[in-house]
This record gives structure tokens, C-alpha cells and sequence, in this order.
């Protein structure tokens, strides 16, 4: 994939939520009684965690998307991206299901022997492993959970190679955010927001939004997802 069309993907999904955004506060601040403003703004912040979501998400998989077009194998890419693209290895090697298809129970049940023989196939398959092709498994590695919290945001960008504290500057505004939402949701803001409350959220999370896809075009132009060649 080319830088241009990776960053015309972002570009375009950005834009139409932006967008709709503007569109939907073009369309309360048309309310003919003022006083329903704060009320109709909780519409609007529960769209605004809808698309603050779904960027992160649809932005982040695209970019696993973009690495999984790269045609490296998990030797060449970086540790963190190799173990993504592992993901079914080491799951079967973690919860030690016999029913796997990776690792076969050859020997005697005994559960010390069976974890011993394990380690032993993982060590013989190794080369095999690190000569697959990286692909990534967009659904488990980008799973954005029940709320994007920040700790959530950590770990996908942890997972995809990226630096995982790049956002961690404004984990009060994105807690700032799930509270709005979850107070509107579980019926505790029943009056609403009023223009200054609504403005600085919503400023907070689209420069996220905005850095997140700076982050990750520069990401995958220095192809961050591979290897470090020794000079």
C-alpha cells in the first residue's frame, strides 16, 4: 500500500465524522427555545464518543491492514508485531488446550510433562514460526473492549507497535468523556451540558483524533512495523 492511499483512508474517515459532527451542532444551535440546547447536547457527546471510537478503531485497523500488505515475515517485523501476528501460537501455548491445532499432545497426560512438551515444540517449531507471513489479527489485536478507555488505548497501541503513552497526556479528557456518556446513559445528566462544558470535550477529543492519525501515517511511513536492519 502506498503512503498516499493509507492516508487518504484516514483522511476520508476522519472527515466524515468531523463532519457530521458539525453538521449536528450546525443543527442544535437552530433550536428555536435556547433552553433546550444543553439537553440536545447530550445527543451530540454521545455522538462524539460514537465517533471517537470508531476512528480509533477503524484508523487502528487500517494500519494493521497496511502491515499485514507489507509482505514481511515475523522476522522482519518488530517484536511487538511479530507477537500480534503469533497471536494464535502463543494462545494455544498459553492456555495449553489440548484441542489446538498448533501444539499435539504426543506423550502420557501428566500435566508437568505436558507443559515441558510443550516449550519443546515451541522451541522446534521457531523457525517455522518467525517464517510466516505478518498477518495480523485485525478483531483481536484492535478490540476496542466495551469503552475505550485509556488504558485500552495503551494496549492496542502497544500490540500494533506503536508508542502506547502517546495519548496519555490526555487521559483526563478521555475519562472526562466515558463519564459524560455513561452519566447520560445511566440517566444521572438529565440537564445536560452547556456550551463551554460541551466546547473543551469535544476540542480534547478531536485533537486526539487528529494526532492519532498523524501517528500513525508517520508510523507507516518509517515503517515502524519492521525490524531495524544492524548496520
Amino acid at each position: 500500500m502506498k503512503i498516499e492511499d493509507f492516508g487518504a483512508e484516514l483522511e476520508a474517515d476522519l472527515s466524515w465524522r468531523i463532519d457530521e459532527l458539525r453538521r449536528l451542532r450546525n443543527q442544535l444551535y437552530k433550536a428555536d427555545d435556547p433552553t433546550e440546547l444543553p439537553a440536545f447536547r447530550k445527543a451530540l457527546l454521545v455522538m462524539l464518543y460514537s465517533h471517537f471510537e470508531g476512528f480509533f478503531k477503524t484508523a487502528s485497523s487500517a494500519y494493521v491492514n497496511a502491515i499485514n500488505s507489507a509482505n514481511l515475515v515475523c522476522s522482519e517485523a518488530t517484536s511487538r508485531v511479530a507477537a500480534s501476528a503469533l497471536w494464535d501460537v502463543f494462545e494455544a501455548f498459553e492456555t495449553r488446550d489440548r484441542k489446538n491445532k498448533i501444539f499435539k499432545p504426543i506423550l502420557p497426560h501428566d500435566e508437568k510433562l505436558h507443559r515441558f512438551c510443550r516449550r519443546v515444540d515451541l522451541l522446534e517449531g521457531l523457525d517455522g514460526f518467525l517464517s510466516r507471513t505478518v498477518l495480523v489479527p485485525v478483531d483481536d489485536v484492535v478490540d476496542v473492549e466495551s469503552n475505550l478507555t485509556p488504558s485500552v488505548m495503551r494496549k492496542i497501541l502497544f500490540q500494533i507497535g506503536l508508542p502506547f503513552d502517546a495519548f496519555s497526556s490526555k487521559d483526563g479528557e478521555v475519562h472526562r468523556l466515558l463519564r459524560y456518556r455513561n452519566d447520560v446513559a445511566h440517566g444521572t445528566r438529565k440537564e445536560g451540558f452547556e456550551t463551554k462544558e460541551y466546547s473543551e470535550i469535544e476540542g480534547a477529543v478531536l485533537e486526539i483524533m487528529q494526532d492519532l492519525k498523524a501517528l500513525l501515517l508517520k508510523a507507516f511511513s518509517e515503517r515502524a512495523y519492521a525490524r531495524q536492519k544492524a548496520a
